[in-house]
């Protein structure tokens, strides 16, 4: 399991969330955003345990519904 962390956090220093992904996170969309996901983890992989990641590219993109 994969947990999305703000990239703004002062514990994370991994650049932004790309834009095309940030446009879609509205509550017209739910916050909900479907498609491939490049994601570059920023904590150590545990076993049971979920790891966190920040998005650093997206492709084929859908946006979800309220």
């Amino acid at each position: 399991m994969l947990g999305v962390v703000n990239p703004g956090h002062p514990d994370v220093d991994a650049g932004k969330m790309p834009d095309k992904v940030l446009n879609l996170l509205t509550p017209e969309h739910a916050f909900t955003v479907w498609g491939d996901f490049y994601v570059c983890p920023v904590t150590p992989e545990r076993a049971g345990w979920m790891r966190f990641v920040v998005v650093k590219d997206a492709r084929r993109l859908i946006p979800g519904h309220s």
